[in-house]
């Protein structure tokens, strides 16, 4: 179908806005903060990963766990501009050649800056060439509407464009994600070849991004089930020839996938175990291998029963279709609607702040929900862990994929008179993925963030734009140009939040969670306004501060120390900048040696820290996300 018509001009002027938004809001500040673990990703995975290629040392191909390699490949692209970053990111102090001094730092500011905009800057390109493919994808999926539609949806999500910001696995892994997930629509809807071909590698460089992305594999099935349970596409062929059809695409899929995953990660030759990291995150040590021949067992199992009495089993499975939609539909409103509820009756049920807080008191020995569930009253335990991960979720999702993908998706899946099938399939798979894999993060006895639920924002947005075009559709014939106006209001209000949360994207809370409460931490950002604050003091190249975090340190023109043991017989910091993270995490509490008034220790500075404060910063007007600057008391 031609692409260029009169009737999509509303649409491509849509898709163009999205795209030019994002790009000009991930842009913005682009240098300007620093988040947790990216300078382990500039100064020494993405590095690694190039000089182990160069030397053809192909086990340290393997630089990180996630495995991140997408990060080594597109963020690379910065090492064009500054080859050796470690050797640069530092500033001469005082103190640099003084053996028993205290550990101290002081970092090029400039430097700071280039550096991150250098390496980020790939990611929000990426991103937006990202935009474009999915709408491309969806065109051939759905229709060019509700592609302008999830494009537009995407572009404007303030979590997503606060991710691509950011050096880490995550920002890749939605944007391969979601592409493969686009793909394979499309290849649901035309059975063409290519469309495999995309799905798998589109797969493969999610895999290369993080492992979670196995679960990909889950959404792939889930919705070809759906669209054989609600869609009947069972016209010209039986169900034999569907099942085999659909095996030998996902194997397909799979075979190209981790040959992507092999070709730009050789350390998976020599260690084949590498490959199987993804699933193995959700078992027990040493289980992954088995459990996956277990599965293979299974799908085997289930296509030659399928290919045999596929015709029976069909029809019984399409009787209680509907009766399962309504199931997984209570579960999955049930599980919003409780972590709303609970929410707005300030946790009284279930804690969900404290929980994440005591989470977060653990790390980095234990970022996990591992301390908190043990066998007394597990299965308690459990339940409120579920919840627990389901409530940032909720609260991250912007008020119109909320109501539109949600409550719209919900109701046109479930209501008779108004039934939608490509929204139910899609309401059905997407309600069953998230469940799915809320499940296996307590399972795991992950804690999450919205870091770890990035592919479903993707996947909400196209949700929400089915039911929004299902809505034009009905009421074109009353209202004029009806695209035009829906697409230019998405992108008012869209462009709108963006312009009033601005720079801090990846820290965006619905109104609807109440102001007493944050699904985030700083996170990093509000370093950068926290050092220009110091920046303007008198003497600031003179003053020595102390953070947990480097991020207030890399945009400070004076000296930061380094080691939270701090030795006040040897150095007199000036200022300590707190944040949220850094009162939870109790372990990496300062420790004041030498203290001529040891009641003024940590605990002493974090107690007074909303009467002592000089500066503090609520990141988007929520008190429990901050940055705050209190001056070291000297003794009299």
């Amino acid at each position: 179908m031609p692409l260029f018509t009169r009737t999509n001009v509303p649409s491509l002027i849509g898709i163009t806005c999205a795209v030019i938004i994002f790009g000009i809001a991930g842009f913005f500040h682009l240098g300007q903060f620093e988040t947790a673990d990216e300078h382990l990703w500039k100064y020494d995975r993405v590095p690694q990963y190039w000089q182990a290629l160069a030397a053809r040392d192909w086990a340290k191909t393997y630089i990180n766990d996630k495995p991140g390699v997408t990060v080594a490949l597109f963020s690379g692209i910065g090492l064009l501009y500054e080859p050796n970053p470690n050797a640069t990111q530092f500033a001469p102090h005082p103190h640099s050649t003084s053996d028993d001094a205290p550990s101290f730092k002081k970092y090029d500011t400039i430097k700071s800056e280039a550096v991150n905009v250098a390496f980020r800057a790939p990611i929000i390109i990426l991103g937006m060439l990202t935009i474009i493919g999915i709408f491309l994808l969806l065109r051939i999926a759905f229709d060019t509407r509700v592609a302008a539609l999830a494009a537009l949806l995407i572009g404007t999500n303030p979590i997503l464009i606060g991710m691509s910001q950011i050096i880490n696995p995550d920002a890749f892994f939605w944007m391969f994600g979601a592409l493969g997930i686009a793909a394979y629509l499309a290849l649901v809807r035309t059975s063409a070849t290519r469309y495999v071909l995309l799905t798998g590698i589109f797969t493969g460089f999610a895999l290369l991004s993080k492992y979670t992305s196995f679960t990909l594999f889950v959404f792939y099935i889930l919705i070809s089930i759906s669209a054989l349970l609600f869609d009947k596409p069972l016209k010209k062929t039986t169900i034999a020839t569907y099942v085999t059809t659909f095996t030998i695409r996902l194997s397909a899929i799979a075979a190209i996938a981790f040959s992507t995953f092999i070709i730009f990660l050789p350390a998976s030759i020599a260690r084949p175990e590498i490959i199987l990291r993804g699933i193995g995150q959700f078992l027990p040590e040493g289980r992954a291998v088995p459990v996956v021949l277990a599965l293979m067992a299974v799908i085997i199992g289930a296509w030659y029963i399928l290919t045999r009495y596929g015709e029976r089993i069909l029809h019984t499975l399409r009787t209680y279709a509907m009766h399962s939609a309504v199931v997984v539909s209570m579960l999955f409103l049930g599980t919003i609607g409780f972590a709303l509820l609970n929410t707005w009756t300030g946790q009284r049920i279930i804690p969900f702040d404290n929980l994440r807080g005591a989470v977060y008191a653990n790390e980095p020995a234990r970022f996990n929900f591992k301390p908190y569930i043990h066998s007394t009253a597990k299965k308690e335990k459990r339940v409120k862990a579920y919840f627990t991960n389901a409530y940032p979720l909720t609260f991250s999702l912007t008020p119109i994929i909320f109501f539109s993908a949600i409550l719209g998706g919900a109701w046109f899946t479930l209501h008779r008179r108004h039934a939608n099938q490509r929204i139910r399939i899609f309401f059905v798979t997407l309600a069953t993925f998230t469940l799915i894999y809320l499940l296996l993060t307590v399972k795991a006895k992950v804690i999450i963030n919205v870091r770890y639920t990035i592919l479903l924002y993707p996947l909400f947005a196209i949700l929400a734009a089915l039911v929004i075009d299902h809505l034009v559709t009905r009421y074109s014939a009353r209202i004029h140009h009806a695209t035009s106006w829906t697409l230019a209001i998405l992108l008012l209000i869209g462009a709108g939040t963006l312009w009033h949360i601005a720079p801090f994207y990846f820290s965006y809370a619905t109104n609807l969670l109440p102001r007493a409460f944050s699904i985030h931490d700083s996170w990093g950002h509000g370093g950068y306004e926290a050092a220009q604050y110091l920046n303007n003091l008198p003497n600031a190249q003179d003053l020595i501060i102390y953070s947990n975090s480097s991020a207030p340190c890399r945009f400070f023109v004076g000296t930061c120390l380094t080691s939270r043991k701090i030795d006040l017989a040897v150095v007199t910091p000036d200022y300590f900048v707190m944040n949220k993270r850094d009162i939870l995490k109790e372990r990496n509490r300062i420790i004041l040696l030498n203290n001529p008034e040891p009641e003024k220790d940590a605990n002493y500075y974090i107690d007074n820290l909303s009467t002592k404060a000089i500066w503090r910063l609520d990141i988007l007007n929520r008190p429990t996300n901050f940055v705050s600057i209190i001056p070291y008391e000297r003794p009299h």
